[in-house]
């Protein structure tokens, strides 16, 4: 899928958790990942926004996100952060950042 600035991928806005109780947000995204390159063969990358206004203060916007190694990548011209995550090189594992 292309978006305007000829960056294509596929959007992860279904990556939401549900149970903050019992899962953190990140190991759900880690665990989502496969099946997104599973199920959009050919695609190399994922990506997100993230409304900053709507995100703890004390926290960056994606946090989440960020510790699943996504990266930031720039905003839209509405303001939102758009994070994203390259597909791993062949054989290569994606290790998580610490809690």
């Amino acid at each position: 899928m292309a978006l305007e600035n000829g960056r294509g991928g596929v959007n992860c806005a279904v990556f939401r958790n549900e149970r903050p109780d019992l899962h953190r947000s990140s190991e759900l995204i880690l665990a989502a990942e496969p099946h997104a390159w599973a199920k959009w063969p050919g695609e190399r990358r994922l990506y997100t926004y993230v409304d900053p206004d709507r995100t703890r203060r004390k926290r960056d916007p994606g946090r989440c996100f960020r510790k699943a190694c996504w990266t930031p990548c720039g905003r839209t011209k509405g303001g939102l952060v758009i994070l994203e995550k390259l597909l791993p090189a062949e054989g290569k594992e994606v290790a998580m950042d610490p809690p």
